[in-house]
């Protein structure tokens, strides 16, 4: 998955800004340590003969790539869903281990320092986890919700996936002050929708627009 979250300043004809690389609450000035964490259930996806992709979950980025990432990866290929996860350590990313299923519950957390970084995604239903670890980074920001596919395949009809328990270096995620981002194309299509967090502060959800 690619993860490294370009962000505008303001964007014209938005409701908030767009990225075409992500979609969810940025923090945009990450600090030396940093964690985020959430759970979200495994949306059922609706599949065309058109091959797609989009992950949920959490990061941390630096400046150039992915301090760490844990994500689930929702794919669509030869009209079928596809299901799997991605932990990632800067280059590190070992093969899955996890093949979840629609409905299933998943945590993802992240953490990212100058002298360490992990990122580890669970299965809840199956009770299953993945975990990386590498050495630090120097954090440039953090994302908690949906990620583009790093082959810029169009995003997968996922219809909304409601995120709980989300968290930015120990806070709620209002609390810590990121900022609702949507995803949007080359031609500033809409594609992925990010709702209002709710009355806890931690949760909200994402919308599938466009492909």
């Amino acid at each position: 998955m690619g993860l490294l979250v370009a962000i505008p300043a303001s964007a014209a004809q938005a409701a908030h800004p767009r990225s075409r690389l992500a979609a969810g609450y940025v923090l945009r000035a990450a600090p030396a340590s940093s964690t985020a964490s959430a759970t979200f259930k495994v949306p059922k996806l609706s599949c065309t003969a058109t091959t797609t992709g989009v992950g949920a979950g959490a990061s941390i980025v630096t400046s150039s790539g992915v301090a760490a990432a844990s994500i689930a990866v929702l794919a669509c290929f030869l009209g079928s869903p596809l299901y799997t996860v991605a932990v990632e350590v800067g280059s590190n990313s070992p093969a899955s281990t996890i093949t979840p299923k629609a409905g299933d519950t998943i945590s993802v957390k992240v953490s990212s320092s100058a002298a360490s970084s992990r990122a580890t995604i669970t299965d809840v239903t199956q009770n299953k986890s993945q975990s990386v670890s590498g050495g630090g980074h120097k954090n440039a920001k953090t994302v908690l919700g949906m990620a583009a596919d790093s082959a810029q395949v169009p995003v997968s009809n996922f219809g909304t996936v409601r995120f709980s328990a989300g968290r930015i270096d120990g806070k709620a995620v209002r609390a810590s002050g990121a900022i609702a981002v949507d995803m949007a194309n080359g031609a500033n299509v809409l594609q992925v929708l990010t709702g209002a967090l709710n009355s806890t502060g931690a949760g909200w959800s994402e919308t599938f627009k466009h492909a």
